[in-house]
């Protein structure tokens, strides 16, 4: 299951929400789920969802831009949005893999902030 929810990246905006369902409903220890699934869904929850709202970002500024007439910036953020979202795809298919042969699997950055904030 830990492998399914990190390749939720492949859903876009259904992927976290899937992904937080899951955790809402397993993170209580009677569900009988481990610790290490609960939080490989509430790392891809957060990690799916950042990726979202960073290219709502993106799009948002590429409209203004495109709209006060400076499109070469906006192809520029296209670039930059097509190298986050292969690298959003790399990462994912790494934290997948990872996870697949029952090894524990952290994003940079954001594992170890989930850790420290007890969510």
């Amino acid at each position: 299951m830990g492998l399914l929810a990190h390749l939720f990246y492949l859903l876009c905006c259904i992927g976290p929400i899937v992904n937080l369902i899951l955790w809402q409903v397993w993170k209580d220890p009677a569900s009988g789920k481990s610790r290490e699934l609960i939080f490989q869904l509430k790392q891809a929850c957060f990690f799916q969802t950042a990726f979202i709202a960073v290219f709502f970002v993106i799009g948002i500024v590429q409209g203004v831009l495109g709209f006060i007439g400076i499109p070469v910036i906006g192809f520029l953020l296209t670039v930059l949005s097509l190298a986050i979202s292969v690298l959003g795809l790399v990462l994912a298919i790494m934290a997948a893999i990872k996870v697949g042969q029952g090894e524990h699997y952290e994003y940079p950055v954001l594992g170890e902030k989930l850790k420290q904030s007890g969510i």
